[in-house]
């Protein structure tokens, strides 16, 4: 019989290949923060499998200082939602929002989770999150992804 803590592996999309060329396949912690970027990463619609799957807001809608705090609570409940529905992993969650630059308007979101059937190490999810332009709203995935931090390692840095 399976045990019902098995987190299993993961192909992480950040970076989708390791070193050598191959998908780039993870576990553990690394399989659940790669599966929390993946919901943060995908706007609705956009994954045939889960339509419903997404948070990212669109790129071309108007930005406010309360968009940081309304994308801060739909992350909290998104991400609660699909373990909820596809056991992501996930035994405790909690997102906060950090000021990084005052002077810029970069701030951080930082989402703070306890993965199922490990030790009870809490871990943290790092992104930035500019007021004035969003997420992604302008640069690429990979200028994203260099500022993503896991437990403040650069996330494209853990291996299985």
């Amino acid at each position: 019989m399976a045990s019902t803590n098995y987190l299993g592996n993961d192909w992480s999309w950040y970076p989708a290949t390791n070193e050598s060329g191959y998908f780039n396949i993870v576990s553990g912690v690394h399989a659940v923060a790669s599966r929390i970027l993946h919901i943060i990463l995908t706007q609705p619609g956009e994954d045939p499998i889960h339509p419903g799957l997404g948070i990212i807001p669109n790129l071309f809608a108007s930005l406010s200082s309360d968009n940081a705090l309304f994308f801060l609570s739909n992350i909290q409940s998104e991400i609660l939602a699909w373990n909820n529905v596809c056991k992501i992993g996930i035994k405790e969650l909690n997102v906060q929002i950090e000021s990084l630059n005052i002077y810029r308007n970069d701030l951080a979101i930082s989402i703070y989770f306890k993965v199922i059937g490990l030790t009870n190490t809490t871990n943290v999810l790092t992104f930035g999150y500019w007021e004035y332009r969003g997420v992604l709203a302008s640069g690429s995935l990979t200028d994203f992804m260099a500022n993503v931090r896991l437990n403040n390692t650069p996330f494209s840095s853990h291996k299985k």
